[in-house]
């Protein structure tokens, strides 16, 4: 969830990020094909997407989803852990090409302090690896696999199982689905739903300024540099306009990028654009309102009249 911080009400945005397999298509070798997954999940952490959905499209390959979930799993692991929990397989055979996602939690210190929260995989109950050379005592409830954990105490080292926290980000909850269809319908319903889209109005259209003040609850689907999701959709047999209008509270088909200066931009660019695009608009929208709301609450005051204020003084008020 993404939280705009400020006086007044938080926004608070609940974005989900849909794109299409057949990114990596485009790319011909496993370094290229690393480096776009790493993209695409980075822009999404960078907005605190809660959801990525990865849908296959007519033109995606086996071996590239394939890829794209050994490449995901990789990122989203804690570095301290990946020994652990990665095996050495061929499509990892170039992450070392790509920087760290850097999530909060990923860079932990070697000297834990009491309340820390850190990410730890219990193998085997009581004990948890947490990023130090010895493992942390489980006090109480164990669930073996990977957990958030907080330190109770450092020496001994015990730690406890953690709840999930709205201001502890750890990632996008990363789906590989059939369709993008499919995805729309479980993903997407109740949600504004912004197709990116060539075709699409520009963010200076009221009704975009409109639709992102009354929702904060988004799904954003990208298509490829070739098609846009729509046209994807149509290659599997569905119809994305009819699928949106049935679940979706809104609709909105966007173009963040009008008059391009280039043929076509790579999806993992269109990432970057428009969720900047969208959060920004959202920081401006709640600026907007809170000046609205400042000049009306100026306008409905009234100061108190020269006998109401005689009566207050005479009152010791």
């Amino acid at each position: 969830m993404n939280r705009v911080e400020g006086s007044g009400h938080d926004i608070k945005l609940r974005l989900r990020v849909f794109v299409p397999a057949s990114i990596l298509s485009t790319q011909h070798s496993l370094e290229f094909k690393t480096l776009a997954v790493w993209q695409v999940l980075r822009a999404a952490a960078i907005f605190r997407a809660e959801v990525l959905v990865v849908y296959t499209t007519f033109d995606s390959k086996r071996e590239d989803i394939d890829i794209f979930k050994k490449v995901v799993k990789y990122l989203l692991t804690p570095p301290y852990l990946r020994r652990i929990l990665i095996p050495l397989e061929p499509e990892l055979r170039r992450v070392g090409v790509i920087p760290p996602l850097a999530l909060p939690l990923h860079s932990v210190s070697t000297n834990p302090e009491p309340a820390e929260l850190r990410l730890g995989y219990i193998e085997k109950c009581p004990y948890a690896f947490i990023g130090l050379k010895k493992q942390c005592l489980v006090v109480g409830k164990c669930i073996e696999g990977v957990n958030l954990l907080k330190v109770i105490s450092v020496k001994p080292l015990r730690c406890k199982l953690a709840k999930a926290r709205e201001d502890v980000y750890l990632g996008p909850n990363v789906e590989f689905k059939n369709s993008l269809g499919e995805a729309v319908k479980e993903y997407c319903r109740d949600f504004l739903v912004v197709v990116s889209s060539r075709k699409g109005v520009t963010t200076k259209n009221d009704e975009v300024a409109e639709k992102l003040a009354m929702n904060d609850d988004i799904c954003v689907l990208f298509g490829s540099p070739r098609y846009d999701p729509d046209e994807l959709e149509k290659h599997m047999g569905g119809d994305l306009a009819k699928i949106s209008e049935e679940v979706a509270r809104s609709v909105i088909w966007l173009n963040t990028a009008p008059e391009q200066g280039v043929r076509s931009i790579r999806t993992t660019e269109a990432t970057y654009i428009t969720l900047s695009a969208l959060v920004n608009i959202k920081y401006l929208l709640k600026a907007q309102y809170r000046r609205k709301a400042i000049s009306r609450d100026r306008e409905q005051y009234k100061p108190p009249t020269t006998y109401q204020q005689e009566g207050l003084a005479s009152e010791g008020l």
